[in-house]
């Protein structure tokens, strides 16, 4: 098992203990960083998370058996839509759909493992760039934004996460 940590730009948010496979909040609520969303009017507390880019990061060592230099490839089975994958501090993989796998390119091991970082965009910014660059509205009745700037119809990641009627907005 790794240990990863969780971090953001923020000073009180930096190597945040976090599991993987994982989510942000619930490894900040964990922390006692944040109330959780999931109780009462919280998810109102929470909202400016989306707003910023989030790493997971950990060191993978090389594993028993191989050697230096050996070719390796990471895959990912649910990376939350926009996300950049470094390894020792350079992108290998960015991805844009959370509804499909991932793989990075081969590389090769290094003796003493690796850094892996991967970094979260944050959602909304990233959906209004596509959506800039489709130039249509499309209204989307979940989310409690005006029609022309709601992101989830541009954003392949699950749309009760942006919000509805019976569930929180925790994107």
């Amino acid at each position: 098992n790794l240990e990863w940590t969780l971090s953001c730009d923020s000073e009180e948010f930096r190597h945040v203990p976090a599991r993987v496979p994982g989510h942000v909040l619930p490894a900040l609520v964990e922390a006692g960083l944040v109330p959780d969303p999931n109780f009462g009017t919280q998810e109102r507390d929470v909202q400016w998370v989306e707003l910023v880019a989030w790493t997971f990061s950990t060191h993978v060592p090389l594993p028993p058996g191989w050697k230096e230099g050996e070719q390796a490839r990471l895959e990912f089975e649910g990376l939350d839509t926009y996300a950049h994958v470094l390894i020792d501090g350079v992108e290998v993989l960015a991805s844009n759909n959370a509804f499909r796998r991932w793989s990075t390119p081969p590389f090769q091991m290094p003796r003493e493992g690796f850094r892996l970082d991967i970094r979260l965009d944050p959602v909304a910014q990233a959906g209004e760039r596509v959506l800039g660059r489709h130039g249509l509205a499309v209204p989307a009745g979940n989310e409690l934004k005006p029609i022309g700037k709601q992101t989830s119809p541009f954003t392949r990641k699950a749309g009760f996460q942006f919000g509805w009627d019976w569930g929180p907005r925790l994107a």
